[in-house]
């Protein structure tokens, strides 16, 4: 059984971006779609003509790699890590050779008809659609088979496609594959078709346009108008078919047509935040910046790039990187209190010479975080009630640097009395100027301490050599949260002197040249969301798993939820939209995989892990 596929695909449409970009993941896409309407079409010349009928689509399903993968509402088929949604409609024609005959809904439609024909079921025409969403756009390929019962080869040829005149008029350096660079507002193609067709049809990118063919007086030459004011800039595939009197549609031939008129607009829905995730390991996490964007909807876009406060361009990462993805880690982000956290982000592009080019940029500020730091001063304000330890010295936020100070015994310094409503990171760094003049070694402890009574994180101990001469000795303080202290109250950092320090242990503060001083860890402008509170995993006779879980009451909003697959690394992760059920159509799984499931907020916020869970 012979039969002429029609292909009305996209197999040129991304020509220059195979050259530059061939893994992109747009033409993996796009080529998967099209191999697998051809696939489609092919296996239906299988089914004997006579069964060829509207229920076509259910008899192609039960062929091993056609069946439906995910399970669910409509036909779909995972190919190359992507969902295709697949439709095949079959509809018949009645050859007016041997007569016509009655129809009924089955056939194709704008057909005549007759009484002379009694079994007017001479040609089956077999249509494969495939939609897919890639980098947030919809995509389609539609693809055409005309089956005949005899055998016969159908269809009439069309040849000699190209691009023949614009308006306004400009030079056509290639008519067979053009690119238009210039303000051209209408594209006219012709082609030539055999005498016994009755109509051309025409398409963009396998969608037939509404515009009916022109034929040429006395000629056998068609003609198509396209108006591409206000289309996207890009390559277009741009397809002809003769169409005969019996309605059977003959094999199509195509032109890829490029636009390049203008550069693509900035990307939009830009978020972003600092985040604390696993990179190497699971026993540390990283902070990092993390940036997320919408997909232009310009067809000439080939890739974005973000580029960091200082100007560096962190994603992809090299100049001569293309890449499509819509999200960018910054691995080594500016400090939470940097004055300045505006990411940029740009979409890319070929202009006419060629060269990559960059689009307008956004530009997004990252929230970052305060952070108090206190000079250490001599005691000016301490009440009875706090600062009782020690000998007692004031820890101010402003202070006028005086001379140096020596001390030869255990201080603990207090900062200013808060204020209502007043909260701190009950957590930072002591950078303080020590000296130790004796010749024996003088261990020091810090530790951190709310109202002198609350016991903040674990002491840090430090240890100054013999003869060290000035140095200055930092005691990080572990953060353990957001506290209020209340009215009146103080933070204070205790220096306790050990066995083998003397009178020549020395502390300097209030020296314009050691000005030793406290600087609280940063507080967080924004909050991540609570964690959903429960996570269960369904697995699927097909090998796939359902994952569902209860979306989380209070904290900051959710934006959106990631799935953790076998471990908690960045690179086992993926988002997800913000709904509460996820199908997880792992095709190579040989076994049960673990899940952990967050809450991420618009600023990249991300909830603790819930998990794991097998299935």
């Amino acid at each position: 059984m012979a039969s002429v596929v029609l292909v009305v695909g996209l197999l040129g449409a991304f020509g220059l971006l195979v050259a530059s970009a061939k893994t992109s993941s747009a033409t993996r896409a796009r080529e998967g779609a099209t191999n697998l309407a051809r696939e489609i079409l092919e296996d239906s010349r299988t089914i004997p003509f006579s069964e060829v009928s509207t229920s076509i689509g259910e008899r192609l399903q039960q062929l091993p790699a056609l069946a439906p993968k995910p399970p669910g509402p409509g036909w779909q088929i995972e190919r190359r890590g992507y969902t295709y949604t697949v439709t095949v409609e079959e509809c018949v024609i009645d050859d007016p050779k041997d007569g016509l005959g009655a129809h009924d809904s089955t056939y194709c439609p704008n057909q005549e008809q007759g009484t002379a024909d009694a079994t007017p079921i001479d040609i089956k025409r077999v249509t494969a659609t495939i939609v897919w969403v890639a980098q947030g756009r919809s995509h389609e390929v539609k693809q055409v088979a005309t089956l005949g019962s005899a055998g016969d080869e159908l269809g009439l040829n069309t040849s000699g496609l190209k691009l023949v005149s614009t308006t306004p008029i400009t030079s056509i350096e290639n008519p067979t594959a053009p690119t238009i660079s210039s303000s051209v507002t209408t594209l006219t193609f012709s082609v030539t078709a055999p005498k016994a067709a009755t109509a051309v049809i025409w398409s963009l990118d396998g969608v037939t346009q509404s515009t009916a063919a022109e034929q040429k007086s006395g000629t056998t030459e068609w003609t198509f108008s396209w108006t591409i004011s206000g289309v996207s800039d890009g390559t277009y595939e741009v397809g002809a078919q003769a169409e005969q009197a019996n309605g059977v549609i003959g094999p199509a031939v195509s032109i890829p047509v490029q636009l390049i008129r203008s550069v693509p607009a900035a990307p939009s829905e830009v978020m972003g935040g600092f985040n604390s995730i696993y990179v190497s390991s699971e026993s540390k996490t990283t902070q990092v910046a993390e940036l997320e964007w919408r997909a232009n909807s310009e067809r000439n876009v080939i890739g974005y790039r973000v580029y960091n406060p200082s100007g560096k361009e962190v994603c992809p990462g090299s100049p001569s990187t293309l890449s499509l993805e819509l999200s960018c880690i910054d691995f080594s982000p500016p400090e939470m209190t940097a004055s300045n956290l505006t990411y940029s982000v740009v979409a890319l592009y070929r202009n006419a010479s060629g060269a990559v080019a960059e689009g307008p940029a956004t530009k997004f500020t990252l929230v970052g975080a305060t952070s108090n730091t206190y000079t250490l001063a001599p005691s000016t304000g301490n009440t009875g009630t706090n600062c009782e330890k020690f000998a007692k010295k004031d820890m101010l936020l402003t202070y006028t640097p005086g001379s140096d100070t020596t001390a030869a015994t255990s201080v603990v310094f207090c900062s200013n009395a808060f204020a209502a409503g007043e909260t701190v990171m009950f957590g930072g760094t002591l950078t303080a100027y020590l000296a130790d003049e004796s010749s024996k070694s003088c261990p020091i402890k810090g530790e951190l301490v709310l109202n002198g009574k609350t016991t903040g994180p674990a002491p840090v101990e430090r240890e100054l050599t013999a003869k060290s001469g000035v140095k200055a000795i930092e005691f990080p303080f572990a953060s353990t949260g957001t506290i209020e202290p209340g009215v009146g109250g103080r933070l204070e950092v205790l220096l306790i002197w050990g066995t083998g320090c003397n009178s020549e242990t020395k502390l300097h503060y209030g020296s314009s040249t050691f000005p030793s001083f406290f600087r609280t860890a940063p507080k967080p402008g924004l909050v991540a969301p609570n964690p959903p509170p429960s996570l269960t995993v369904a697995p699927q006779p097909d090998g796939s798993a359902i994952l569902t879980w209860t979306a989380p009451s209070g904290g900051a909003p959710v934006s959106f939820y990631r799935i953790y697959r076998d471990g908690k690394l960045y690179t086992k992760r993926w988002d997800t939209a913000n709904a509460t059920e996820l199908s997880d159509t792992d095709v190579e799984r040989t076994g049960p995989h673990t899940y952990y499931i967050t809450a991420v907020s618009s600023s990249m916020d991300e909830s603790g892990f819930i998990g794991p869970v097998t299935g």
